[in-house]
């Protein structure tokens, strides 16, 4: 077994808080990476709103005032 594989397993919802976590504390003092998650999460609302967009004159979204189900 090498020296860097871990024998106790992390969940990977602590893994994954853990690095938020350290990624927010890194983007509190690092306006370079702090731009670009804002830029990576502009990008994300800009597509989300170009696909509802697409569905809706698709005729594939029928009811507008159902509540999205999140996963």
């Amino acid at each position: 077994m090498s020296s860097n594989v871990n024998s106790h397993p992390v969940s990977a919802g602590l893994t994954s808080k853990y690095r938020d976590a350290a990624q927010a504390a890194h983007e509190k003092h690092c306006g370079r990476c702090r731009a670009a998650t804002e830029a990576a999460a502009d990008r994300r609302r800009a597509i989300g709103r170009l696909n509802r967009l697409e569905h809706k004159q698709l005729g594939l979204i029928l009811d507008m005032r159902t509540e999205a189900v999140s996963l």
